[in-house]
């Protein structure tokens, strides 16, 4: 099931919070990597090894979005959805 949350990615900041209750469902930890990619306009987080970067989760569940992910994107705002079965989180543009 994907729950789309009320959560938002401002591709000007370059950062955003994961929320609490999913990084936990997921068991996605502060000082963990996770991989981070571009996918038909979308940008998938999880804890893929193949994906191509993989930048640390920081305090209060702080996620930087690489810059040369920020580059390919044409959207400027992206909204969070959490997607059980694969325990991923996408950004879709909003």
């Amino acid at each position: 099931m994907s729950v789309v949350l009320n959560k938002f990615y401002d591709n000007k900041k370059g950062y955003f919070h994961l929320p609490v209750v999913w990084r936990e469902e997921f068991q996605f930890q502060i000082g963990e990597k996770v991989g981070v990619d571009v996918e038909d306009g979308r940008i998938i987080i999880d804890k893929a090894d193949a994906r191509r970067f993989t930048p640390i989760i920081g305090v209060k569940g702080r996620l930087t979005i690489p810059i040369e992910i920020r580059k390919e994107l044409k959207s400027h705002t992206y909204q969070l959805i959490a997607i059980q079965e694969t325990e991923q989180f996408v950004l879709i543009p909003a």
